[in-house]
């Protein structure tokens, strides 16, 4: 059989040492697959016998058995669509993956939140000794986890890009956090981004359980209309929901919370009753989530405290990657905000920010691509200043902080035109925070 790889990143390269194990005939292509090559791991796949395309060469093919799609590869990309052409089957990678196991699996998509619940369901899982594993998109890639963890419970954290190729319904239970803007610069429309994070419904099983944030339902409503969607949060009668402190499920009260809870901003309160509702499914009982939930960390770069300096807080929200991410970090905050923002825009506009920053955000420090839209769509109402890179805007909203203030890193963008992911960005800010002392002056 004949395989094409379109696109040689971390799934991709997880895909190639899945078929090597058989005599496949395997190509792979990525616009950037020089750069990519220059990674030992990459090369040392290549090594094995894998052919490397050229545009010339993949265009020069003329038959594909299945050509296997890694998500960061657009829909209108030209190779991609020369090769829907020729190929017998073009399949996504994580649908790839899922159809290698049979084992148990559950399901974690939205705008934001995905991680840290995919995290905390894992955790509480193996705390109460039910092997479990994070994979997909954190974690280790799907096609690892099948073949690694074929026994455990599989908490898989989807994308919409990888929703988008997804088609087998192995799930047997799934979430949907939330929908807000988000990745405008590949979708036409929100309402196409939409449809693309509704689709995680259609992959559980028929007896499962399919969950949705209550705002999310109302907003969306005609995408669920008898979809059997069980709602949870804090409006519209949800059916999964904290009321001082007592966690109600379906109308009874299982377990009260309130010590957990108490100093939880809202929106962490909602990833909890996520969590909270996909580990009863899979037959834990409120006294082991709740023990599970005593012992979790929450993942790092979401509004982590990073260190205090001369009574300015700063704090690392490096994953706040949308619109909306922003806006939540701003609402968490106790204090003025100076906002440190920007990155590779995602064709959505910042306006949203302009009332939320209003009373919380004393100035935005810009960086990167998207530092002159920012500037441009918050000015006259939010104050804004450009810095050329990372390290300048720390320094500079440390200069313009006072005592009792925050430096909040939340950049609203993509991270890819100065770093190499947000993780990346949000290590280097601690670094550069890290060199601030009481002393320094500036």
């Amino acid at each position: 059989m004949r395989f094409v790889i379109l696109g040689f990143g971390v799934s991709g390269q997880a895909i190639a040492k899945f078929l090597l194990k058989q005599p496949y005939e395997i190509f792979v292509f990525d616009d950037k697959i020089e750069s990519i090559l220059k990674l030992p791991e990459a090369k040392k796949i290549i090594d094995q016998g894998i052919t490397v395309l050229k545009v010339a060469d993949l265009f020069n093919l003329k038959y594909c058995d299945k050509t296997i799609l890694s998500p960061g590869i657009p829909e209108n990309h030209p190779c991609l669509l020369h090769l829907q052409k020729i190929s017998e089957e073009v399949v996504g990678e994580m649908e790839f993956a899922l159809r290698q196991f049979e084992g148990r699996c559950v399901g974690i998509t939205g705008t934001n939140g995905k991680t840290t619940v995919t995290k905390q369901i894992s955790h509480i899982l193996n705390y109460n000794g039910r092997k479990a594993i994070a994979c997909g998109n954190v974690g280790y890639t799907l096609i690892d986890a099948v073949q690694e963890f074929k026994n455990d419970i599989l908490v898989i954290e989807i994308s919409s890009f990888q929703l988008d190729r997804l088609e087998s319904q192995k799930l047997e239970s799934a979430v949907l956090l939330n929908i807000t803007p988000d990745h405008l610069d590949r979708y036409q429309t929100f309402e196409t981004y939409a449809i693309s994070k509704a689709k995680i419904r259609s992959l559980i099983k028929p007896q499962g359980c399919f969950y949705i944030h209550d705002k999310t339902l109302e907003d969306f409503w005609v995408l669920f209309e008898n979809k059997n969607a069980i709602s949870y949060g804090f409006e519209n009668n949800a059916q999964i929901t904290l009321k001082n402190g007592n966690l109600i499920r379906y109308g009874k009260e299982e377990i009260n919370l309130a010590f957990l809870t108490e100093n939880l901003v809202k929106h962490d309160l909602e990833n909890l009753l996520a969590a909270y509702a996909i580990c009863r499914d899979l037959g834990l009982s409120s006294k082991q989530i709740k023990e599970g939930l005593e012992t979790f960390k929450k993942p790092a770069h979401r509004i982590e405290f990073v260190k205090e300096v001369k009574g300015i807080r700063f704090f690392d929200d490096s994953k706040g990657t949308n619109i909306d991410a922003v806006c939540q970090a701003v609402n968490s905050m106790n204090g003025n905000i100076l906002l440190i923002a920007g990155g590779v825009d995602k064709g959505s506009p910042y306006t949203p920010w302009v009332d939320i920053f209003q009373g919380r955000v004393k100035k935005v420090f810009a960086i990167g691509q998207a530092a002159e839209k920012i500037r441009k769509d918050l000015t006259p109402f939010v104050q804004v200043s450009i810095a050329k890179n990372l390290e300048e805007a720390v320094y500079d909203a440390f200069k313009e902080a006072d005592k009792g203030e925050n430096i909040l890193l939340s950049p609203g963008c993509s991270s890819y035109d100065m770093f190499r992911d947000y993780a990346h960005r949000g290590e280097e800010f601690k670094r550069i925070v890290n060199t601030l002392t009481n002393e320094m002056k500036l």
